[in-house]
């Protein structure tokens, strides 16, 4: 993987919900929050911020334009459609992110995630030793909230 996009992987790889909305968009080509999140089940409110801050990142980008043709907009049944919402595709960064990315490239960078957070490796450390996969059981023997063991 290019090396310009390993620290837009990094933000990606924080939260699965994003590559869930980045794998969503490569196969619907463009779509709209409401959309996303009746394919994905990801909340609205929570699709909308993930969309935002993607774009932010630069791995997504608004359609501009007053009408989709169903060439353009995989999952438009009509054949052509005026936009009444705000319409996203992935951007060439974000294309290419997912077209080379590897399993290696994702256990790399959950690596120098959890390289730099305390908590992640002590949760680690705990499943390794107690062969536990509980959030809960991570979360009491952390003394953290629950909230606060999982993303």
């Amino acid at each position: 993987m290019e090396e310009a996009l390993k620290p837009k992987l990094r933000e990606v790889l924080r939260d699965s919900r994003f590559l869930k909305v980045l794998l969503h968009l490569k196969i619907a080509n463009v779509d709209y929050g409401k959309s996303i999140m009746l394919n994905t089940k990801i909340p609205i409110q929570e699709v909308i911020d993930i969309l935002e801050q993607l774009e932010k990142i630069g791995l997504i980008e608004r359609v501009h334009g007053a009408t989709l043709k169903n060439t353009e907009a995989k999952f438009k049944l009509s054949s052509e459609v005026h936009k009444h919402h705000t319409y996203y595709r992935l951007t060439r960064d974000g294309d290419h992110l997912l077209r080379n990315l590897t399993q290696q490239d994702m256990i790399d960078a959950y690596i120098e995630l959890v390289k730099n957070d305390e908590l992640s490796r002590d949760i680690l450390r705990l499943a390794e030793e107690l062969n536990a996969d509980h959030a809960l059981t991570y979360s009491k023997l952390t003394h953290k909230k629950l909230e606060e063991v999982t993303p």
